[in-house]
């Protein structure tokens, strides 16, 4: 365990494998298996250089995602969770995008 950059408390920070959801322009992107360094009592998440060059490629498009899956979303000006209808034309998914087409800006 380390100290915390953030907080600078002791020997709180940790080591774990974490799964991180990169909001990132239109659609956020999931990342499993991301190694992390978390403060067990403030909590910010710190990545090391080669994770965040690795970051860096998903986000820039270079990586191919290893799959895809439907993400939920909330609504705070729609309290009751009544769901919203969307058009979905031809060939889209309800994300608006075509099958197939990557995550990317």
């Amino acid at each position: 365990m380390g100290s915390c950059y953030n907080c600078r408390s002791r020997d709180t920070a940790e080591k774990r494998i974490i799964r991180h959801i990169h909001p990132d322009g239109r659609q956020p992107r999931a990342v499993k298996n991301l190694p992390a360094t978390v403060c067990r009592v403030c909590g910010p998440v710190g990545f090391s250089g080669p994770v965040m060059d690795a970051l860096e490629k998903i986000r820039a498009g270079k990586v191919l995602p290893a799959a895809y899956q439907s993400i939920p979303v909330f609504d705070l000006q729609n309290p009751q969770g009544q769901p919203e209808r969307m058009k979905v034309g031809p060939g889209q998914s309800s994300s608006g995008r075509s099958p197939g087409e990557p995550l990317v800006d």
